[in-house]
């Protein structure tokens, strides 16, 4: 009895089919967060505080490049984001050149704390933040047959994105995945991840190519 209401508090709080803005096929989601979500759509989100590596534009740590609303190249630091960074990032930047990932932390409707990464691409022409990775805290699997069932019971979530688990992490090049992971700190983790080829050099290239992101080559 007590297995089966297990599996049937983790199965409610599992949801996928939600369609991302960033692409015309579904992606998996956690509840009401989703893989490829936007930052307009993030700060939508009860967001708790970012409390260290917030958003600076102090030369001297500035590690990321962007165009300011005047059409300048402005070089900034951070990777914490919570409403206000939001806020004041979308203010100062409108475009991203190149970017170290972004993070976030809400909390799911059972208080379990949810870790967003979020990176840059370009969507319709335009680079902005999505969100590219998803941990959740979940209940821990303690006997074989709760591990055996949980794993059918995310396969029927997720489908051939679930890699179960085998004591090694697999990370795709070509399609989102989910898995499961055990995390020292938090314990057990469900995690979605967008393709490892998001953080590709493709894509930074793109990114690069937007007006302003490059200066110019000159020999001289």
């Amino acid at each position: 009895m007590f297995v089966r209401l297990f599996f049937t508090l983790v199965a409610a709080l599992i949801c996928t089919g939600a369609r991302s803005e960033t692409s015309n096929s579904s992606l998996p989601c956690v509840g009401q967060i989703c893989l490829g979500m936007t930052i307009d759509e993030v700060a939508k989100l009860h967001l708790e505080p970012a409390k260290i590596l917030r958003l600076s534009f102090d030369s001297k740590f500035a590690n990321q490049v962007g165009i300011d609303t005047a059409g300048n190249r402005i070089r900034f630091s951070g990777s914490s984001l919570d409403r206000p960074t939001i806020a004041q990032l979308q203010k100062k930047i409108k475009a991203i050149c190149s970017s170290q990932p972004w993070s976030a932390t809400t909390k799911a409707i059972d208080g379990s704390r949810v870790s967003l990464v979020l990176y840059p691409r370009l969507v319709e022409g335009k680079s902005q933040l999505i969100v590219v990775r998803i941990e959740r805290t979940i209940p821990a699997v303690v006997t074989a047959a709760q591990q055996k069932e949980y794993d059918l019971q995310l396969r029927d979530k997720y489908g051939d994105l679930y890699i179960p688990f085998s004591g090694t992490i697999g990370w795709p090049d070509d399609k989102p995945s989910v898995q499961v992971v055990s995390h020292f700190s938090e314990g057990n983790v469900l995690k979605l991840s967008m393709p490892r080829n998001v953080y590709g050099l493709e894509n930074r290239q793109e990114l690069m190519g937007q007006p302003g992101c490059s200066e110019k080559l000159t020999l001289d």
